[in-house]
């Protein structure tokens, strides 16, 4: 049985400050792995998020849909969405997709362009 997506919220310094670690595997029949991250979004303020995906195994493009849809509500409140850490296949998939520049930290492309 396949490791469905997990989500471990890291609270930061203010209310809406954390860093998101996923793990497992996201594809479409797996979309409640958002709301924890969005609720932490709607907290009020200017949210400051650091995804970390680097265990993730396996994501279709629905998780990719998901990430984009956090970064622009983020963006919405003033704050960011920002993944920080990836897998190779992660950051492939975010490079063919061209949402790697949009969603990734400086230092994580610059990591992965070397």
């Amino acid at each position: 049985m396949p490791h469905m997506g997990e989500v471990v919220v890291h609270p930061g310094e203010g209310l809406a400050s954390a860093r998101v670690e996923l793990r497992g595997e996201f594809d479409i029949d797996d979309t409640a792995w958002r709301a924890p991250i969005e609720e932490l979004i709607a907290a009020g303020g200017a949210p400051q998020l650091e995804l970390d995906l680097s265990g993730v195994e396996f994501a279709d493009s629905s998780f990719l849909r998901g990430l984009y849809r956090l970064h622009r509500q983020a963006a919405d409140r003033g704050g960011q969405a920002v993944v920080t850490d990836a897998t190779p296949l992660m950051m492939r998939l975010l490079q063919v997709t061209e949402l790697e520049e949009l969603l990734c930290s400086p230092e994580l492309v610059a990591r992965y362009r070397r």
